[in-house]
Parts: C-alpha cells; sequence; structure tokens
C-alpha cells in the first residue's frame, strides 16, 4: 500500500531546462535536459471495476493533478484506507476501514467513497 502517494511524485517532474554539448549524441540529437528522471510522455491510466485501494487513490491523483487520461469504467469506489493494528490472539489480524480521505476539490472521500472513479 501507500504506492500511489510515490508514484504521483515521481510522474510530477518536469524538465524545465534543456542543454546541448558541442558535439552531437546519435541518441538524443546531442539535447539533454534537467530532471533527469523527469518522465517526458503521455499517460493513460486503465481502470475498472476491480481497481481499488491505491488503484483509486493513483486514479483520483492522476485526474486531480491533470497528469494523464482515465480510460475503461468506473472503480470499485472503496476509498477508505485500512490499519493493520488490530492484533488478535492467535496472532492473526483484523481490518476495518478507519482512514478517510479529503482534498480541496472534492472533501471527504475524495469522490472515490461509495462512488469509484469515473473515467473521462
Amino acid at each position: 500500500g501507500n504506492i500511489d502517494s510515490w508514484l504521483l511524485d515521481v510522474l510530477q517532474r518536469r524538465a524545465w531546462m534543456y542543454w546541448q554539448g558541442r558535439a552531437t549524441n546519435i541518441t538524443t540529437g546531442g539535447i539533454g535536459w534537467d530532471e533527469q528522471f523527469a518522465f517526458r510522455g503521455h499517460i493513460v491510466v486503465l481502470m475498472n471495476e476491480h481497481t481499488s485501494s491505491d488503484g483509486e487513490g493513483f486514479s483520483r491523483g492522476m485526474s486531480e493533478l491533470g497528469l494523464g487520461k482515465l480510460v475503461g469504467t468506473r472503480t470499485w469506489g472503496g476509498g477508505i484506507w485500512l490499519s493493520s493494528d488490530n492484533k488478535l490472539v492467535d496472532g492473526g489480524i483484523a481490518t476495518a476501514p478507519e482512514i478517510g480521505q479529503y482534498n480541496d476539490n472534492f472533501g471527504w472521500g475524495m469522490g472515490i467513497e461509495m462512488m469509484g472513479v469515473t473515467p473521462d
């Protein structure tokens, strides 16, 4: 879990400056850019009714941040995160939805909980 925020962080990196050396590099045409790990392509997120948990958070983030297009069908609509701190006597755990999400555009539930994320 919690991979959605890491992926969104990486995908938000943008090249903002370019340079070219005196000798031409066959691979890049001689042009380099800052933010060497910046993603410079187009993104399409495939989603369906089985997309849940971080998949829904990732889909909502892609849409809210304008990073790509959402394609497919509406996601599951779970949207409340779980915690694994409910230990049982036999060493197992019991999970229950307990951690909500918020953003300024959608409020609590971020347009995920009980609704799912709708594709573009």
